[in-house]
């Protein structure tokens, strides 16, 4: 298995356009884009895998509770392939996905596998519903 690391990720990140820092913890990437969503992005070099995090704050005044929220979470993840949609402690949404880390895998890898991946949340988020709960 070909090993991929923080610093690899870092650059495939920053020739795909994001503006990168590392994480707290020094595990990962943080990066921000301005047309796509921002991520949390680590090796999990053990598992042989790169995992992207997202997170959507609720719009102010939704109660934390909320069924149609949640219902609307469930439609999201009936209808993605890619991606795992849920409600972070915080109870705003949180969007996780990885891709395996192979020998052939390449910056320009991780490019389209995000600008896919931000193509199909625009359209989930709509066609779920979840438009109407996120800032």
């Amino acid at each position: 298995m070909a090993t991929k690391d923080v610093g690899w990720l870092r650059e495939a990140l920053r020739a795909a356009g994001y503006d990168v820092s590392e994480t707290s913890d020094g595990g990962g990437v943080k990066a921000n884009h301005s047309r796509r969503p921002n991520v949390i992005a680590r090796v999990r070099d053990t598992l042989g895998i790169i995992t992207f995090q997202h997170y959507w704050r609720r719009k102010k005044g939704l109660l934390r509770g909320d069924g149609a929220f949640r219902a609307a979470v469930d439609a999201a993840n009936s209808k993605s392939w890619l991606s795992t949609f849920y409600i972070d402690e915080d109870g705003d949404l949180g969007v996780s996905s990885y891709i395996y880390i192979t020998d052939g895998l390449q910056p320009g890898d991780v490019d389209r596998f995000l600008e896919r991946e931000a193509e199909l949340f625009t359209n989930i988020t709509v066609v779920s519903g979840l438009v109407g709960h996120l800032q």
